[in-house]
């Protein structure tokens, strides 16, 4: 078959310059994250779509917006613009050297060349007939009906999690969808660990996916490359699907109980579901039998588990070191130590892609341009003395300020 992935990014993009036409920077960037590929890639097929005058771009814009109305554009035309199929070739790409002396090679183009070149013309046919009117306005449906089951779901989960914090069921619910997934984050980060009835579990997977979604999953795709296989990523960590995200997790390894709180350990609980949080807490409970029920999680220890939720395969948890004083040499091998000892759990679950976010320097005050250099330092070296083990390490910052210190220490 020769019709390739370009044809369908085409038609996206399409659709989603559409379907975002009020927004002001619909450009290649913001395109990539919808579509799921490389910008490049994403610049190329624009070009051949302004090319067959599908497109047009404005003087000083960064963005691209229709030069036809949807109604006088084809499937068809798309089809064509983005090289879908050799012009020569057509559709089928026949093998090269059927054996003459073989009964069958002798015979099987003349059997199938006709039946091929008329399915490739009945699907030129309906490739014409479709016009991007009606992509759109599917699409929009579409949208529309997620909406309207998120919504149920959500109102579900609302009165599900009410009742089930007991404390909170007479709580009274706000009549706008922000004001209800306030609720049900802030019930989700307050419940306690403990087993859920299996239609809201259901539930609450089908709400946090569609969110997830909505969100838009990043893969490695998605990430440049800094240098070897380190990259730096600037964005919600609960957005990549790699094999594992790193939580900043307290000893307690329970996640984070403050409603609606920012931090990262309250991000991946929340969007993971309370599975995460119930995980955590037989593992816990698992160790106290071991080692005492005043066991608490050490500095730099590593803890494994699923993602559920998650577009990452795992979550490994680790608790950083507290900086209450002045920095010491023993709180920065701490967290050098978490950093390697992450990767050797990496290295030993086979887990080939990672994403840091940067342990311990918010609520546990740990310097952030010295953290940033600590652990580049010290994932460089894990590199180079295990090299091949890693696909990729994903140094994850969410304020500007911190990419910057990442940036730095890669000039």
């Amino acid at each position: 078959m020769q019709i390739g992935s370009r044809f369908t990014i085409g038609v996206h993009i399409i659709t989603a310059i559409d379907y975002f036409r009020d927004m002001d920077r619909v450009n290649s960037e913001f395109l990539a994250g919808s579509i799921g590929v490389n910008p490049v890639i994403v610049r190329t097929v624009i070009s051949q779509l302004r090319q067959a005058g599908i497109l047009q771009t404005q003087r000083g814009s960064s963005g691209a917006e229709l030069a036809k109305r949807l109604d006088q554009i084809t499937l068809y035309d798309v089809y064509r613009a983005v090289g879908s199929v050799d012009a020569e070739e057509g559709l089928f790409h026949f093998h090269e050297q059927p054996n003459p002396e073989c009964p069958v090679g002798r015979n099987i183009h003349a059997v199938l060349d006709q039946r091929l070149m008329d399915a490739q013309r009945a699907m030129e046919e309906k490739l014409r007939s479709t016009t991007l009117e009606e992509i759109a306005e599917d699409t929009r449906r579409a949208v529309l009906n997620e909406k309207k089951s998120q919504n149920a779901l959500l109102d579900y989960l609302v009165e599900q999690f009410k009742a089930d914090s007991v404390q909170y069921k007479d709580l009274r619910t706000p009549a706008d969808s922000d004001g209800k997934r306030r609720v049900l984050r802030s019930l989700m980060n307050i419940r306690m660990p403990g087993k859920l009835d299996d239609a809201v579990l259901d539930a609450q997977d089908a709400y946090l996916q569609q969110r997830i979604r909505q969100n838009g999953i990043v893969t490695l795709e998605n990430i440049p490359v800094k240098a070897g296989v380190i990259s730096i990523w600037q964005g919600d960590i609960t957005r990549l699907a790699v094999d594992a995200i790193v939580n900043a997790a307290n000893s307690q390894m329970l996640g984070c109980f403050v409603p609606m709180h920012t931090c990262i350990d309250n991000c991946i609980h929340t969007f993971a579901g309370v599975q995460l949080r119930e995980e955590c807490s037989r593992r816990m409970k698992q160790l106290r039998a071991k080692y005492g029920p005043d066991y608490e999680q050490p500095t730099a220890v590593p803890m494994l588990t699923d993602a559920y939720n998650l577009p990452a395969k795992k979550v490994i948890h680790i608790v950083g070191p507290i900086v209450s004083g002045r920095l010491t040499p023993e709180l920065e091998q701490e967290l050098a130590a978490c950093y390697t000892n992450t990767l050797d759990m990496c290295a030993e679950n086979g887990l080939r892609s990672v994403a840091f976010c940067c342990i311990s320097t918010g609520v546990f005050h740990f310097p952030p341009a010295r953290a940033a250099q600590i652990a580049v330092e010290t994932v460089k070296q894990w590199l180079a003395d295990h090299g091949g083990i890693m696909d990729r390490v994903i140094f994850n910052v969410f304020s500007d300020r911190d990419r910057e210190l990442y940036e730095h220490l890669f000039k």
